[in-house]
Parts: structure tokens; sequence; C-alpha cells
């Protein structure tokens, strides 16, 4: 029993020497810009294309999203006349948007991935 008891304690002792000297160093690395150009290069492509895909796939949303935001700001019937075909014209421009983004997620203009619509999401509110 004695022997094992010995075993575990050097064991602990050997794994806090190995992390006191490895742990201090890990804290003094400095990134370069290098690293972070691409860190967000590739957060940045990753984001347009999950933009991309879910704009174009939940696009028809903004037929709804168009008829209950004319209603909130016009009343009931600009909703029921205006809404559908604000709905329409916001759905074909942001499918059409997240076509685009799909296509050139991997090109970023400027070294940005800025949304090309706001909200950038279509069940994201505009504040």
């Amino acid at each position: 029993m004695k022997k094992i008891l010995e075993s575990w304690v050097g064991a602990i002792f050997l794994v806090a020497g190995a992390l006191a000297i490895s742990v201090p160093g890990a804290a003094f690395y400095d990134v370069t810009p290098i690293d972070r150009s691409r860190e967000d290069y590739g957060a940045g492509a990753t984001r347009k294309l999950g933009r991309g895909v879910a704009n174009t796939g939940l696009g028809w949303i903004e037929l709804f999203k168009g008829v209950q935001d004319v209603s909130e700001e016009n009343g009931f019937w600009a909703g029921a006349t205006w809404g559908p075909i604000y709905g329409t014209l916001n759905a074909v421009r942001r499918t059409a948007v997240g076509v685009y983004e799909t296509a050139t997620f991997p090109i970023s203009s400027h070294g940005h991935f800025e949304p090309v619509l706001e909200p950038e999401f279509v069940l994201q509110s505009n504040n």
C-alpha cells in the first residue's frame, strides 16, 4: 500500500512540475498578426457561408415578415394590401443575397466579411 501511495505522490509531483514549467510560457505567448488574420479569415468566411446558407433556405420567411412589418407600422389594411408585395420583394432580395454570399464565402471585401443585408439573418430584429 505504501508503494502505491508513493507512486501516486510521485506522479502528482511530476504532473504539477510539468504544468509549472509550461503554463507561464503559454501566458507570455504573443499571437502574431498573421495568426490573428488567419483566425479572423476562418471565422469570417465560416460566418459568411452560414449566413448565405441560412438566407438562401429561409428567405421565404420574409413573405410573412413583410406583412407583419407593414401592419405594425401602417395598420391592418396596409399590411393586407402592401404587405405581401413588400414581403415578396424582401424574400427575393434575401434569397438572392444568400446565394451570392454562399457562392462568394471565401472572398472577403477589403479584408472584412460584413453582411450585405441588415439584419444579417431573417429572424433577427433591426435593433
